[in-house]
């Protein structure tokens, strides 16, 4: 979106605390490799780097630590933008308002809702009014990749086996998209499912932490010590 931008991700943060010293330097000079003086990647230096930091075993498990953090992820991530969209505006000072909200997906449901949330976004912001026309959203590049009969995979990934998502094509999934979207013709039952959907997409809003069953929320808020607030969505 114009202002803001939604990820839907795995996240995993045990994982790295599996993965051997070289694994840890590389994945980390590939999240931030050297740079010349031009600000291009010194594929020169790659090595020499990565022999340096398995020479210093205090410095692997703080990058083994790093890597694992959802919020070195966000800033590695933002921090790029936010470089070039104040060098486009000729200033200085922190782009995003805010830091981030994240809420975790506990089953299928809530992580197809919340595909749904961000590959509709354009839509609800009637900036479009076709799933084809959403050229920024991770479902654009499903289409711009061919098969629609292909299951539902992450669109990038480091993770050396990439199950499906869910057991569902990337055509059945714009199927259930599409029928949450108002054409002009739409009959009244249709324009009422959408404007349920639109009222419970408003209740994210509340930005709720974690979101499922009343089981798997339970679940989750007892596996961190933690208790519920409020009665959940």
């Amino acid at each position: 979106m114009s202002n803001h931008f939604h990820l839907v991700v795995h996240y995993d943060p045990l994982a790295s605390t599996q993965w051997s010293p070289e694994t840890v330097a590389e994945r980390w000079l590939q999240a931030c490799p050297p740079k010349d003086s031009r600000g291009e990647i010194d594929h020169g230096m790659l090595e020499l780097q990565k022999h340096a930091l398995l020479q210093n075993p205090a410095q692997i498990e703080k990058l083994r630590v790093k890597i694992g953090s959802l919020s070195v992820f966000m800033q590695l991530l933002k921090q790029p933008i936010s470089r070039r969209a104040n060098l486009e505006d000729g200033c200085q000072g922190h782009f995003f308002e805010k830091r981030f909200y994240s809420g975790a997906l506990l089953s299928e449901e809530a992580l197809l809702a919340a595909m749904a949330y961000v590959d509709l976004n354009p839509i609800r912001a009637g900036l479009v009014n076709t799933l084809e026309a959403c050229d920024q959203t991770s479902l654009a590049e499903r289409i711009r990749l061919g098969d629609l009969d292909l299951g539902m995979r992450p669109v990038v990934s480091g993770l050396h086996r990439e199950a499906p998502i869910f057991v569902m094509t990337i055509a059945a999934y714009m199927t259930k998209l599409n029928s949450l979207i108002v054409e002009s013709n739409a009959s009244e039952t249709t324009r009422e499912a959408l404007n349920k959907w639109r009222q419970q997409v408003s209740l994210i809003k509340l930005r709720q932490r974690a979101f499922g069953s009343a089981p798997q929320l339970s679940t989750w808020l007892g596996s961190r010590g933690l208790s519920s607030r409020e009665e959940p969505l």
